[in-house]
């Protein structure tokens, strides 16, 4: 059930959703995760309330993968929202910047700073 802080994890099973998943426990707040692969997005779409946070990890090099649609969607959708994309290169760095995500990470980037730049904008200083 989605509620009005929760923060939704999209990524496939694997160790980095795991990661992912332990480091957005962390967050001060208490907020519900709701956890979601990428063949699972369609499931956004019965989404009714606003989640504080979607982090986005998806295999963006996989042919049919175009996460900046789904990050023009999701923030057309839940303009409140902050969304956060993990990415492999600088162009999709570029793309999904340019298609409006909050933050952009590239993979690699320490868990320490994600936690605080997602801290920063779950407080409306990101």
């Amino acid at each position: 059930m989605i509620q009005e802080s929760s923060i939704i994890l999209i990524a496939p099973p694997g160790h980095l959703r795991d990661s992912l998943q332990v480091l957005l426990a962390a967050l001060p707040g208490g907020h519900p995760i709701v956890v979601a692969s990428g063949e699972q997005m369609e499931m956004l779409g019965t989404i009714s309330r606003d989640p504080v946070l979607v982090l986005i990890a998806l295999e963006l090099s996989s042919p049919g993968t175009q996460v900046n649609v789904v990050v023009a969607e999701i923030k057309h959708r839940w303009v409140q929202t902050r969304l956060v994309v993990l990415v492999d290169t600088e162009q999709q760095h570029q793309a999904v910047t340019s298609a409006g995500a909050d933050r952009v990470w590239l993979k690699g980037t320490l868990a320490a700073q994600m936690l605080v730049e997602i801290e920063a904008l779950l407080n409306n200083k990101g």
